[in-house]
């Protein structure tokens, strides 16, 4: 099958291509439009040039297991994202109303990405495949969620959006190199995917840490904040390689 083909979306294309399985299975929030323009798209594309089998679930339906487990699991890594737009950008207006609109969506109409898009798909498949491969992260929704955070909609402090969504690992940026690297590791099964570049890990060893909630004991949220993100982009710039969650 020519490479320009689209990236298979149901069992019979897998078996089209004279596949058994796929190595990453893509769920997004988005349809799948094959552009440039589509992270989940790209990604995709650059996997399989690597020479991965490649699948993509898009806007899966959170309520019934028939379109997370069409695909089958995959052999690496589930790929998962809230899609082009966070998800709750997607879904509400500054004001917190309800959008009708969803220019990611067959139609227009805003009816299939689910709040939360990133977690909801994580739970989605954890809920059917038990003891799956390990789900990766990725995207605007986890990219700007992947520390503490103050969130909007919640007016709060949320954790890191690997906790909540009890995922293996983030890929943060744009990643094209580093989902390739993880890949390649999670295939040979290297234990080295500390020295990938843009990923995130939980971790239970106290390195070094800016501990948020004992300061916003003593003073405003946004004084905390104005705080801790020059430190966090300093030291995220100073390393290397591996970011590790508290």
């Amino acid at each position: 099958m020519a490479a320009s083909a689209f990236l298979p979306t149901t069992l019979e294309e897998i078996k089209q291509r004279g596949w058994d399985a796929l190595d990453v299975v893509l769920v997004s929030g988005d349809s799948y439009i094959d552009s440039p323009y589509i992270g989940t798209a790209v990604i995709g594309r650059v996997l399989e040039k690597a020479g991965y089998r490649v699948g993509i679930i898009a806007q899966p339906n959170i309520a019934s297991p028939d379109d997370i487990t069409r695909l089958g699991e995959p052999r690496l890594f589930w790929g998962v994202t809230g899609g082009s737009v966070d998800s709750m950008v997607a879904n509400y207006t500054a004001s917190r109303r309800k959008r009708r609109k969803d220019d990611y969506t067959p139609g227009g109409v805003n009816d299939r990405r689910p709040n939360r898009a990133v977690i909801a798909y994580t739970n989605l498949i954890q809920r059917f495949f038990k003891g799956t491969a390990p789900i990766v992260l990725g995207g605007i929704e986890a990219s700007l969620r992947r520390v503490a955070h103050y969130d909007f909609w919640d007016d709060a402090i949320r954790r890191s959006i690997l906790f909540d969504a009890k995922a293996d690992y983030l890929l943060y940026g744009m990643a094209e190199r580093s989902v390739v690297q993880l890949a390649d590791a999670l295939k040979k099964r290297d234990i080295f995917i500390d020295t990938i570049q843009m990923v995130c890990k939980q971790v239970n060893l106290l390195i070094s840490y800016l501990n948020l909630i004992k300061l916003i004991l003593f003073t405003s949220i946004t004084l905390v904040f104005l705080r801790f993100l020059p430190s966090f982009c300093d030291k995220n710039q100073q390393s290397s390689s591996f970011q590790q969650l508290l």
